[in-house]
């Protein structure tokens, strides 16, 4: 433990030290102590700003963000193309396109959802493994959807 907060300490130095500085917290699952992790507050260096990004706006709230900004779910033809633009090709082979398509649906037009499990099915070439992960992975919600990658 004293390493860790060595480290923090450290850091937290070193980011005073840089007068702009933009970090990036991506996909926080829990609410994390950023001064713990050495991460100055904005009362302890005003050029140090944090972008946070969650699927979950209370972690963001209960980590005193100054701003929640909710991704909008796309249009079905936006959700379609996006999956597309992510598996690639295979997404439009004319023996698994209605399989596609029915797995881009149950992403829920959510962004994020849809690279994800998109991403994890452009390499698959076999109809019946893009049917399995249809049932066996997305028959729950959007969580299982993004576990599956």
């Amino acid at each position: 433990e004293r390493s860790v907060d060595v480290r923090a300490a450290q850091l937290h130095d070193r980011l005073k030290k840089i007068i702009n500085v933009l970090i990036i917290l991506d996909d926080i699952w829990v609410t994390l102590d950023l001064e713990a992790l050495g991460i100055p507050s904005i009362d302890d260096h005003k050029g140090c700003k944090i972008l946070m990004t969650s699927r979950r706006q209370e972690v963001l709230k209960s980590m005193g963000s100054q701003k929640v900004l909710p991704i909008e779910l796309l249009e079905e033809d936006e959700a379609w193309k996006l999956f597309k633009n992510v598996a690639g090709t295979i997404a439009e082979r004319s023996d698994l396109q209605p399989t596609a398509e029915k797995v881009a649906q149950k992403c829920a037009r959510l962004p994020i959802a849809i690279a994800t499990v998109a991403k994890a099915l452009k390499h698959k070439e076999n109809l019946y493994e893009w049917e399995d992960d249809l049932e066996r992975e997305l028959s729950g919600d959007v969580h299982s959807a993004i576990k599956m990658s």
